[in-house]
């Protein structure tokens, strides 16, 4: 045989050793897409299934998928005072081809763990529902919901929920993991009040000053507009 037949032969058997590693991966699942991108274990350079089996490389390692999301929400349930969604992250107890088909089949998925009593598996996370905002685990959400704190993020660009109105206290709260309070109109900031700290180093709000959104000492909350300005300046501070 000539150099190049053997070259070839050799390019042959590598293209069909990496196919069996992309697409079979798990035989448990169908085949992956083949529009979803993958990245080489080698050389790490990214492409479809088609580039990666034409790449002039070992291919020693087990390529990966680039284009999953690091977690899949499978349910979602309205649970009056907030949203409950269960989750799996991907981790490495599943295979790519397999963490596609439980994203790709989410309420199947939930069920069929749901009959092997394979719950523990999942985690149940709670959101705002006027926001969509992370308050927590259920058993957060379920202290502050016990309270009647609607929960809510202090500021569109935030993820976490931190401040809430409670109807029937007339009152906003304001929390971290630190600390939980409330502001009722009635309320005045003194000296020594956390609401009157920002909860950053000086020079940092020296450069960012938009980030200070503390109320100076005296502030008195006239209006529940007030409180809920002192609501977000207490969980600034403590967060």
């Amino acid at each position: 045989m000539s150099m190049t037949g053997v070259l070839e032969t050799a390019a042959a058997k590598r293209r069909k050793s990496c196919q069996a590693r992309l697409q079979g991966t798990s035989t448990l699942t169908p085949a992956v897409p083949s529009d979803r991108l993958w990245q080489c274990g080698d050389c790490k350079q990214t492409g479809t299934l088609d580039v990666l089996m034409e790449l002039d490389c070992p291919q020693g390692k087990a390529p990966v998928l680039r284009d999953l999301p690091q977690e899949i929400v499978l349910v979602s349930e309205d649970r009056d005072a907030y949203i409950a969604r269960a989750k799996i992250s991907r981790h490495d107890d599943y295979s790519d081809p397999l963490f596609v088909k439980l994203m790709d089949m989410p309420q199947r998925s939930f069920d069929f763990l749901r009959r092997m009593g394979a719950l523990d598996r999942v985690m149940w996370t709670a959101h705002s529902k006027i926001d969509d905002g992370y308050i927590g685990l259920l058993k957060d959400a379920d202290k502050l919901a016990e309270r009647g704190i609607v929960p809510q993020r202090s500021h569109p660009d935030h993820n976490v929920c931190s401040i809430g109105f409670c109807d029937r206290e007339q009152a906003w709260y304001g929390w971290s993991h630190r600390a939980t309070y409330g502001f009722t109109v009635g309320y005045v900031a003194a000296e020594g009040d956390l609401v009157t700290t920002t909860g950053y180093i000086e020079s940092y709000i020296l450069e960012h000053p938009e980030k200070d959104r503390s109320v100076p000492v005296g502030f008195e909350c006239k209006t529940l507009e007030d409180c809920k300005r002192c609501a977000i300046a207490f969980a600034d501070s403590v967060g």
